[in-house]
């Protein structure tokens, strides 16, 4: 995948026109095939500064954006906008984890531990989180790589964890 971070500052009270336009740009680049990941924000809470970060699959597809017609619509309306830009390419560096660990494993355990209150997860914890884990695998409740926890496995989780803390 090729990854792209583009900044721009708008021009002195042309910040609500160029925020516009940016949007218009990304939900039409959005529905672009290759298009991985296009999304607009604004830069330190500044209402001039925007970044763009644009994801797409090769740079075939790239390409066909930069070469796209709202593209090129968007640079002509948006010229006399800004007063300074930049783009950077990023490469991704995979950084290993243990061997059976999904790289978002800790943020979706520290996410459970703060839905149930607890502070840390210590080895009793995870073994009512797995024991959860399992009564809704076994029901089919799956999202991504961790199971999807209905309100009824999140009390059961609750009400086992304050049992063993007493």
């Amino acid at each position: 995948m090729i990854k792209k971070q583009i900044t721009l500052h708008a021009k002195k009270d042309a910040q609500d026109t160029l925020k516009t336009l940016l949007g218009d740009l990304v939900r039409t680049a959005r529905t672009e095939k290759g298009c991985v990941l296009y999304e607009l924000y604004t830069l330190d809470r500044q209402s001039s500064g925007f970044m763009i970060m644009a994801g797409w699959k090769d740079e075939k597809a790239l390409a066909a954006h930069l070469e796209s017609g709202h593209f090129k619509t968007f640079q002509d309306n948006a010229a006399d906008l800004i007063a300074s830009q930049n783009a950077v390419s990023l490469t991704h560096i995979s950084v290993e984890t243990e061997k059976d660990e999904h790289p978002l494993d800790m943020v979706y355990d520290f996410a459970y531990d703060l839905s149930l209150g607890i502070p840390f997860a210590g080895p009793t914890t995870k073994k009512i989180l797995d024991k959860a884990h399992m009564r809704e695998v076994g029901k089919g409740f799956m999202i991504g790589f961790k199971p999807f926890y209905p309100r009824r496995t999140l009390d059961f989780i609750a009400e086992n964890t304050r049992k063993l803390a007493k």
